[in-house]
């Protein structure tokens, strides 16, 4: 999941999605088993979502500035720099103490986080059963699932909900200035000031990128850890679907560390021994020319924006997730190396989202782009696929209300609706740190078999 997630004029990819207006208006579609879609609804039977983007209940008078989707709990920054939070709650994700365990297991509608007194947040980033603020003042805030020390203090919760269920501080090293974050579900990201890339959480994959898998306890760092860039090297942007991570670098290359069963490191191998996974970061095989300008991470595989406006993917494919009209279904089921998407002839993009088998874009028109696994509605065109692949492998328009422009995309679908963004070219160094890197909200599922792990119960362990 990214940096931060969706916000105001916005759009995030997932099995739930949504979208705002310069009002602050958030729409929301696909999975809402655990009121994802945020309108005081729950969907119990049928597909178990809305397949056309909804408007979400915001409280009176609230102005959405961003937004941040997992899959099964969502995020909205306000204006104000407060914190709204809906959908599964079985672990804390709501942020305001409570922990919801009868009925759906969570909040339909967006309720205020438990921020500390005095806290303005500037970002936001959901993980699937977690949560992450930056502050105003370069700090970080955790809260929710915490199994694999993903909260960041130095616990792991193994008791009661294994979760916190309140904003609670990272331990930053000191001196540590934090410029954006990425909430993964068993493992978060954060890019700091000086350019520097730290990790905590969930560490079976070698997920910190320092050389280091844990294999025995609970299988985790629970303090952020440095991640080993090559030297001389300047991060921009981070993104980690939770079992690994991305970094774009100052000179648009891309590196990738972590799982790799499925090719995520994009380098044309595949891991399938040991711990399947590269545990240092490794430069990803961009095509000839091509340099990144965001990046976002799922679970499976990956996305890259370029400076041309063209998007490229790499590693889990059965649903059509590369973009390319083709599905994977032998192998590794993957695509191992950078693959441009097929975009409509003359369209450029110029934000990207992937979830956990969904992908998100914004077109060079503010309208939105979708593709991937639409079992649960996620491409958000009012159809639910339910035969073959469940999928749709080419970019296809989301249904958006008439006239709506959308400016940014993150995970999970939701979407904030505002000015036209411009056609290719490169995002602000604002962007790239917020929602046009929405490493935030990649939805993350215990490893196994990657189908809509949010209906699913809890795994004990990420293996």
């Amino acid at each position: 999941m990214l940096s931060a997630s969706l916000t105001g004029v916005l759009i995030t990819a997932g099995s739930a999605s949504a979208a705002s207006s310069p009002g602050g208006l958030v729409l929301g579609w696909g999975g809402n088993y655990f009121g994802q879609v945020g309108n005081g609804t729950v969907s119990s039977s049928g597909c178990g979502c809305v397949p056309t983007p909804a408007p979400v209940s915001l409280p009176a008078g609230t102005t959405v500035t961003a937004v941040s989707a997992s899959g099964v709990n969502d995020l909205a920054l306000t204006s104000t720099g407060a914190v709204l939070a809906w959908g599964d709650n079985r672990y804390g994700e709501a942020g305001n103490g409570t922990v919801s365990i009868s009925g759906c297991g969570c909040v339909s509608t967006p309720t205020a986080v438990s921020l500390p007194s005095g806290t303005t947040v500037t970002a936001v980033s959901a993980g699937f059963w977690t949560a992450l603020a930056l502050t105003s003042t370069g700090a970080v805030l955790a809260w929710g699932y915490n199994y694999s020390g993903q909260v960041g203090n130095g616990t792991v919760s193994k008791s009661g909900c294994d979760c916190v269920p309140t904003p609670t501080p990272v331990s930053l090293p000191a001196g540590t200035t934090v410029t954006s974050l990425s909430a993964g579900g068993p493992s978060d990201l954060a890019l700091t000031s000086t350019g520097a890339v730290l990790a905590w959480g969930a560490n079976d994959f070698g997920q910190m990128g320092n050389g280091t898998v844990s294999g025995s306890g609970c299988q985790c760092v629970p303090t952020p850890t440095p991640v080993s860039l090559p030297a001389g090297t300047t991060a921009m942007a981070v993104s980690t679907g939770g079992y690994g991570g991305l970094a774009l670098a100052s000179t648009g290359a891309v590196l990738a560390w972590g799982a790799n069963y499925f090719g995520q490191m994009g380098n044309g191998t595949v891991s399938n021994y040991g711990c399947e996974c590269d545990t240092v970061p490794t430069l990803v095989s961009l095509p000839a020319g091509a340099k990144a300008t965001a990046v976002s991470a799922g679970p499976y595989g990956d996305l890259v924006l370029t400076y041309t406006g063209r998007v490229l993917a790499w590693g889990y494919n059965p649903n059509g997730e590369v973009g390319d009209g083709t599905t994977s279904t032998s192998g590794c089921e993957c695509v191992p190396t950078p693959t441009y998407a097929s975009l409509p002839v003359g369209v450029t993009v110029g934000a990207v989202a992937v979830t956990e088998t969904t992908t998100l874009a914004i077109s060079s028109t503010g309208g939105v782009l979708a593709w991937g696994d639409n079992y649960v509605g996620e491409l958000g065109n009012g159809t639910v696929s339910s035969s073959g692949c469940d999928c749709v492998p080419t970019p296809t328009a989301v249904n958006l209300p008439a006239g709506t422009t959308v400016a940014d995309v993150s995970g999970n679908g939701l979407a904030l609706v505002g000015p036209t963004p411009p056609a290719g070219g490169p995002p602000s160094a604002s962007e790239q740190g917020r929602s046009r890197n929405p490493s935030e909200n990649p939805t993350t599922c215990p490893r196994g078999e990657p189908v809509d792990c949010g209906t699913g119960e809890l795994s004990e362990t990420y293996d």
